[in-house]
């Protein structure tokens, strides 16, 4: 355990992807539980709240190992959840059958039914706890005579929402309590505590994501808490058997040391760090009901001996990692190019990291993701979606303002006379938009002097416009080639784009990052702006857009720029130049197209929904 516990401007609405393994969740949830379609004794249990790497999920393989032991299939059916408490929901629906959770709560799981598998994951090895300091308050810490002294002299960053708050409070410690691991981060740079107290298993992982770019954090050497504290395995009621079978194998890893081995196997080199280290026992702190203390030293066994080889879990350096939310789901361009700039500005920044991106976090809950620090960096729009103190922007239009250079989109018994139309106000005064009403630009419609139609959420903007709720729409020249195919391809063809004319206003996304997150926002503005100077961000946007632009045919194009809609505050105006960029696409010799063609360029989307 970790004590972690609307479609933008322009854009389509993207349902997230139904994966194979969640339709697999679904049919065993409907009555196959314990089998499969191919006769595979299959076990559900969730995934990780954020997406781990495979050498990273212990409690998996842990799961996996425990299933041989008894005799079981380690087959496994990963379904998808979010929170812990969305997965003891699931767990008393029968939706899963088994999932790790924090034995402290024993009580409120048993109030749902759930039953305890009396074994700690890790043999307590979250209870071994490493003090987590600014590197220049180590000296302070030098001199740490006992638990008292900690106690007494020290201020501990705590989430607010842990179950073992009130403990902490009763046994003496002075604490300063935050909702997020993010925010608990924040007081330790800004100060407001002195120190935190990370698991052995949680710390490596921790300081690679809030501490890779300042490199200011550090371990106070020599000293750990050790107290009572690990998750266990909870079960479905519907499945006393598999709360047999795990109790079983449990044991019997313990017995034979393929617990101690896999142990080491994961966290290997964190023991190793253990090697003289003064542990100050946290007398007092409960072990859970029921649950002997004596369970809470299984990690020790793990201290004997090397550690194993990690190669075949773990590659041989570890980078660390940013969590990125963009797009509807892997597969949607946009979420590739904001990765691929991501990458680009991480590499410009002087920062080797590596890039996951969330799959299907939908941009109206990105914001509050990045508040509490379930996720590093998000594709949010620079216009009404985020509200003061909830993200700091990174100060670069990642499009350079592609998605408020827009082509119109009508009936085709429509189309000539849009495309006859001499002026701006012409259009306006003459004809009604269509627009989302949730789309974040839909008050610069407005201003600009449109007449609009706004369809409530979850209408389909291509059947009303060819229904004639209204003349036309507009559409981001990076989203209606496609779009529009998709369309065809469903059967409409009273569709087209309308010929010589686009409109263009400063609007685009960002990549955002937490409130307590200005050294990354720094990184990576000073990154995009060096791939800016050098080239290599011209190079990625013309094999992202090239091929879109030149089908735009903007020289062929009246272009109205909408004089009533300025940068948003903080962005200057010379950061939209996509028509300076437009017009380089339009120059790039024909023999290149292939090649850009073959990057990925041409996206695969949907027909929007607002």
């Amino acid at each position: 355990m970790s004590h972690d516990a609307a479609p933008s401007a322009g854009h389509p609405h993207v349902g997230p992807r139904v994966s194979r393994r969640v339709c697999t969740g679904l049919l065993v949830g409907a009555g196959l539980a314990g089998g499969s379609a191919s006769g595979v004794p299959v076990t559900r249990t969730p995934s990780t709240p954020v997406p781990e790497p495979e050498y990273r999920q212990f409690q998996r393989h842990m799961l996996k190992l425990a299933l041989r032991k008894a005799g079981w299939s380690d087959a496994l059916d990963i379904v998808p959840t979010q929170t812990w408490m969305r997965q003891v929901r699931e767990l008393r629906a029968g939706h899963v059958d088994v999932s790790p959770l924090p034995a402290l709560q024993a009580e409120v799981y048993a109030q749902f039914g759930l039953r305890r598998v009396d074994f700690p994951l890790r043999g307590g090895l979250l209870g071994v706890r490493r003090l987590l300091v600014l590197r220049e308050r180590l000296p302070a810490f030098a001199g740490l005579k006992d638990l008292q002294h900690l106690k007494r002299d020290f201020v501990l960053g705590y989430g607010s929402d842990w179950g073992d708050l009130a403990e902490m409070r009763r046994l003496g410690f002075r604490l300063q309590t935050a909702g997020s691991l993010d925010a608990l981060y924040g007081l330790l740079r800004a100060h407001k505590v002195d120190y935190l107290s990370r698991g052995l298993n949680e710390v490596a992982q921790e300081l690679s994501r809030f501490d890779a770019a300042a490199n200011a954090l550090d371990l106070v050497p020599g000293v750990v808490l050790h107290y009572p504290l690990d998750d266990c395995f909870f079960v479905s009621p519907r499945r006393p058997d598999l709360h047999e079978a795990l109790s079983l194998g449990m044991q019997r890893a313990a017995a034979d040391g393929s617990h101690a081995a896999l142990l080491r196997q994961h966290y290997g080199s964190e023991l190793a760090q253990l090697g003289g280290a003064r542990a100050l026992r946290v007398e007092g702190y409960p072990a859970p009901p029921g649950l002997d203390p004596a369970l809470f030293e299984g990690w020790r066994p793990a201290l004997k001996g090397p550690p194993p080889s990690r190669a075949a879990l773990v590659p041989a350096k570890v980078r660390p990692r940013l969590l990125l939310a963009a797009g509807q789901n892997p597969d949607d361009p946009r979420a590739r190019f904001a990765e691929h700039l991501l990458q680009l500005a991480l590499s410009r920044g002087g920062m080797e990291m590596d890039v996951v991106v969330h799959e299907g976090l939908i941009t109206g809950r990105r914001a509050a993701a990045l508040l509490f620090g379930r996720i590093d960096v998000g594709q949010l729009p620079c216009y009404g979606e985020v509200r003061p103190g909830q993200a700091l922007p990174v100060r670069f239009p990642m499009r350079r303002g592609l998605l408020g250079l827009r082509l119109l989109l009508a009936r085709r018994d429509r189309a000539a006379a849009l495309a006859a139309v001499g002026s701006l106000s012409a259009l306006q005064s003459g004809f009604q938009l269509g627009h989302g009403a949730s789309w974040a630009d839909l008050p610069l419609m407005r201003k600009a002097g449109f007449r609009v139609k706004a369809l409530p959420p979850g209408a389909d903007l291509y059947r009303a416009l060819q229904g004639g709720e209204f003349d036309f729409a507009s559409r981001g020249v990076n989203e209606i080639w496609d779009e529009l195919e998709s369309w065809q391809r469903g059967g409409g063809n009273e569709l087209t784009v309308v010929p010589g004319i686009a409109l263009a206003y400063p609007i685009d996304d960002l990549l955002w990052v937490g409130p307590r997150r200005s050294d990354l926002q720094q990184m990576l503005e000073r990154g995009l702006s060096r791939a800016l100077q050098d080239g290599s961000y011209l190079n990625l946007f013309q094999s992202s857009f090239g091929p879109l632009l030149k089908r735009a045919g903007l020289a062929q194009r009246r272009v109205w720029s909408l004089p009533d809609i300025a940068p948003p505050p903080g962005l200057a105006a010379d950061g939209f130049d996509v028509l300076k960029l437009a017009a380089g696409a339009a120059n790039r010799p024909n023999g290149e197209d292939a090649a850009l063609s073959a990057s990925g360029a041409a996206p695969s989307g949907h027909r929007p929904r607002p």
